[in-house]
């Protein structure tokens, strides 16, 4: 069997899934009142990332049907 390979990338490729922000990479709070805060730049992310999970989720509805 001959095997076909393509230098194209695959659609998962083109667009990934969006991945969550990493707690750990927002655990430095000081407590000494910064504006902003590492939990609030936290809080921006995962903001940002429920837009763009649901922008992507769309997206795979949209390529489906």
């Amino acid at each position: 069997m001959t095997e076909i390979y393509s230098d194209s990338p695959s659609t998962d490729q083109l667009d990934p899934k969006p991945l969550p922000p990493n707690p750990e990479d927002y655990s430095g709070c000081c407590d000494s009142g910064c504006a902003p805060c590492v939990y609030d730049l936290y809080w921006d992310a995962v903001s940002r990332y429920e837009i763009s999970i649901a922008e992507w989720q769309s997206r795979q509805i949209s390529k489906s049907g």
